[in-house]
């Protein structure tokens, strides 16, 4: 697993560029757009670049097209560029990204579209073909917005040189806040077809930011910070820092407020594409923004520090401390309108081998929100050295926090189907490697987010003296909202990838597709890999540590969602690596993926899921039932989708009103040879889960899970896989893996597996779960040989409730040393499981559906696996279990 996400992470950060060189350079931009005023003002620029127009483009380029009023837009760039010989000296970038949308009004104005084909905002033709070096492109049409651009970058050639000291680093540092408060639209609209076509960046290499906007009262921004050292026959010093933090705060925002009753709502259409293979053959780092938005916070993030030391000597000292932070407020929000009601329907397309062999660490982002903060972040560390000692510390820790409360959608406010909503097809990311963020979103009122920090370390023939570490924390809490669409549902949108969208693809990468109101949807991964073949090995150990906590409380649902989640035609077949494939359709839900991975050894380490879910309403209004709440959104894995995939992935597809869906992995590897095991090794997972005091009432589930046609044939490693329909429960999967391969070794150590898992659904008095003229009639389907030669640690989860809690726990430790020169060891395997169901109250409820597996669907799978398919209401379905595995024979 290591070598695929070191094959990307490693190769391809290694950017750089077209320029030689650099020193200290930051980057700061500060943009304030405040108490602006527009009243019937309509933006209608078209902006154009084709026809090869920067092909062959070398240097440093901005570029930039707007039509605007009332707006802030901006392109800031900082730019150190060295060419040294054996020069011992550390380098830095810092590009800091502050904005201010607050206090806007627009009245009766709108940003429209010309046409459905993308002609407002376009690049293509081949434009930018074969361009290299520093480049940002931005297209801009808006009224009240901040649209800017930040990147700080600090490309060097030191042959022969040292890579920095403990107290002079090679480091990266990106922080971008945005601020999107008290802002007010009334009959407003936001159109505009953006669209990347042609083999418009068809070999671009080096650091780019392309961005094309649409937008009323929003702070769309891109902020890139970069660090990269050649240092090849030099001393590697320490590992680089990359520090990335994105801040977004959208609060007290109103769409068609009371005036004094119900006005016109806002709308938020148009389309986003980006095909033809646009990015096919880029390389190094960049980034992919297009928007559509009224009120919200759009966000690009990234800090890269890399350097190559390869054929040098020397050890390096001990680096600082990093990690990827990010943190989104979505508070006190109003998004209402009548005839026409608020809508989001915008269009998110990729397709036509759009990435296809892309190659570094990027970001692409595609959006229609209102009221909503969009956001990517990501960290990257990324070493080439031979012969060197490594650090003494090698760690990874990507954190995200995220609050959405206290906002209405109330009549009628609606994220709208059109064809497509959320779409990847066409071999898009096809053979792309690296580090990569892919986001499609369609949002009211919502959090949608990714975080990533990988550290990876390459030093074949090296001196291992290093403690290695990845830390994901997630946090979402979904507090005290209010969602209304009578009759009909509040979310609609078909999610799709297919036609070997991301086939082949290698590294670190995170692909999220969102339809929601009042929801936060977010993925979170730290990545750790270290590499070093044919060195000695002194002391190692290694921490893989996952927390995931959701908390889902107070919400007022009387809608439903609808339409579907579909992967299929070989999406990910072949794909390698650690990566995280979320689709979920959610009104008032939790909404999460996180993973830890330490390729190392492995000392005491957990994976921690909490999950809480109270004091919801679905279909009770002060009271009075009769507002239909149907969850009618189909998930569907199917056609090889995950054909041959293999390393440590999740895949989650969801479809939920007042839930909480997670999937929390944490994963320790480690090969070496010859070395005794640590004196402690432990592999615990936990979860504690409570579902109460919820209410439910003419709530209506009739959506199908299916996995078929082979869609998991031989894939292998170690991963979830979880389909999610569902009002007023917690559906979980929590996994803890701890593997270790020592030929040669000897053992004498505790192994320790520990899996616990707590459940309480209802309780006396309020606590108590009522659910009342309510079906659930969903069919949940395994078939076709769906899981033929799987192989590994795996759990598969098909889920169909009310008010339930459903969930998977698993703990697995692996020890493998072959030909042990001793051995004398110790074991502990223990499983905890308890299930509390007190106090609930069903009537007239219907529990349905069916639940099937056939056609070979595991057949000749192999390993250690959970299945679980589940039709329930008041309930609590668990599975728990914990492993210890030691093998100590080989070839004598």
């Amino acid at each position: 697993m290591n070598k695929q996400i070191l094959l990307g992470t490693v190769s391809a950060v290694a950017l750089m560029l077209a320029a030689h060189g650099a020193a200290q350079a930051q980057s700061t931009s500060t943009t304030t757009t405040s108490s602006n005023v527009a009243t019937g003002v309509t933006v209608d620029t078209s902006n154009e670049i084709e026809a090869f127009a920067f092909k062959h483009f070398t240097g440093a380029l901005q570029a930039q097209q707007n039509g605007s009023v009332n707006s802030s837009v901006s392109q800031n760039m900082a730019i150190d560029a060295f060419k040294l010989r054996n020069v011992g000296v550390g380098f830095f970038s810092a590009a800091t990204s502050t904005n201010t949308v607050s206090g806007n009004s627009a009245t009766s104005s709108s940003v429209p579209a010309a046409d459905s084909e993308g002609t407002d905002n376009s690049i293509e033709d081949s434009t930018f073909k074969h361009a290299k070096g520093a480049v940002q492109v931005q297209q801009n049409r808006s009224i009240n917005s901040s649209t800017g651009q930040n990147m700080d970058i600090d490309p060097i050639s030191d042959r022969g040189g040292t890579a920095g000291f403990s107290f002079d680093t090679v480091s990266g540092t990106a922080s971008l806040a945005n601020t999107v408060n008290g802002n007010t639209i009334t009959k407003g609209s936001v159109g505009g077809g953006n669209s990347i076509t042609d083999g418009a960046f068809k070999h671009a290499k080096g650091a780019f930011e392309v961005q094309q906007n649409n937008s009323i009262n929003s702070s769309t921004q891109q902020n890139m910070a970069i660090t990269a050292q050649d240092d090849r026959g030099g001393s590697p010093g320490p590992v680089p820092t990359a520090e990335a933090d994105l801040t977004q705060n959208v609060q007290n925002n109103s769409a068609s407020p009371f005036n004094p009753g119900i006005v016109a709502g806002v709308t938020v259409d148009g389309s986003n594409t980006i095909d033809a293979g646009a990015f096919k053959d880029a390389a190094g780092a960049f980034q992919v923004q297009q928007s559509n938005s009224a009120n919200s916070a759009a966000g690009q993030n990234m800090a890269v520090g890399a350097f190559d030391a390869r054929n040098g000597s020397g050890g390096g000292s001990d680096g600082r401390g990093d990690d990827a932070v990010s943190k989104s407020t979505v508070t006190g929000n109003l998004a209402q309108g009548f005839n026409p009601s608020t809508v989001v329907d915008t269009e998110n397309a990729i397709d036509g081998g759009a990435f296809k062999h892309a190659r570094g660490a990027f970001q692409v982002q595609q959006n229609g929100s209102i009221n909503s903060a969009v956001g990517q972040n990501m960290a990257v560390s990324a070493v080439k050295e031979t012969g060197a000692a490594t650090d003494k510390t090698i760690s990874a820790s990507a954190t995200s926090t995220n609050t959405v409360s206290d906002n209405v959608a109330n009549p009628i406010s609606v994220v709208t189907s059109s064809d497509p909503d959320n779409d990847i097809s066409g071999s898009a990311f096809k053979h792309a490697k690296g580090a990569f963020q892919v986001q499609q979103n369609r949002s009211i009122d919502s959090s949608t987010g990714q975080n990533m920090k990988v550290t990876a370390v390459s030093d074949p023939r090296g001196t291992v003296s290093s403690s290695v570490s990845a830390a994901a924390t997630l946090t979402s809490t979904v507090d005290s909202n209010f969602v209304t669409n009578d009759p009909g549902g509040a979310v609609t949108g078909a999610n799709a990838m297919t036609d070997g969208a991301f086939k082949h693809a290698a590294g670190a990468f995170q692909a999220q597709q969102n339809n929601s109101t009042n929801s936060s949807t977010q993925q979170n991964m730290a990545v750790v890999a270290l590499k070093a073949e044919d060195g000695p090995v002194k002391s190692f150990t290694a921490n893989a540590e996952a927390d995931l906590t959701h908390t889902v409380s107070g919400n007022l649902a009387l809608a439903g969602v609808t339409s579907s989640n579909v992967i299929d035609d070989r999406a990910f077949k072949d794909a390698r690596g650690a990566f995280q494939v979320q689709q979920s359709t959610s009104s008032d839900s939790a909404v999460g993926q996180n993973m830890a991975i330490a390729a190392g050894t492995a000392s005491a380490d957990a994976a921690v899921s909490t999950t809480t879910v109270s004091g919801n309403i679905a279909g009770i209004f002060f009271g009075t039932a009769g507002f239909n709440v149907n969850i009618d959104a189909d998930n569907t894995i199917d056609d090889f989708a995950f054909k041959n995939a293999r390393g440590a992935f999740q895949v989650q597809q969801n479809a939920s009103v007042n839930g909480s869906a997670s999937q929390n992995m944490a994963v320790s590897a480690l090969k070496e040879s010859g070395r005794p095991t640590d004196p402690n090794v432990l592999a615990s997972a936990t979860s504690n889960n409570s579902v109460t005091g919820n209410q439910a009432s003419t709530v209506h589930i009739d959506s199908d899970n299916t996995i078929d046609d082979f869609a998991f044939k031989n894939a292998a490693g170690a991963f979830q896989v979880q389909q999610n329909a569902s009002v007023n429960s917690s559906t979980g999967q929590n996994m803890r893996i701890l593997a270790v391969s020592d030929p040669n070794g000897s053992i004498s150590s505790n192994l320790d597996s520990t899996a616990t898992l707590n459940s309480t659904v209802g309780g006396s008095g309020s606590a108590a779960n009522t659910a009342s003229n309510s079906t659930v009639s969903g069919d949940n389907s395994l078939e076709d040989f769906a899981f033929k030669n799987a192989k590994g640690a795996f759990q598969v989860q098909q889920n169909n409730s009310i008010n339930s809690s459903t969930q998977q726990n698993m703990a697995i430790e692996a020890v493998s040393v072959k030909d042990a020169t001793s051995v004398s060891f110790s074991s502990d395997e223990i499983a905890n499981l308890g299930n509390v169901v007190t106090g609930n109250t069903a009537t007239s409820v219907t529990v349905a559906g069916l639940n099937q597996i056939d056609n070979h669907a595991f057949q000749n799978a192999r390993g250690a696996f959970q299945v679980q398919q589940n039709n329930s209401a008041n309930s609590a379905v668990s599975q728990n279990m914990s492993i210890v595995a030691v093998s100590t024979t080989g070839r004598h």
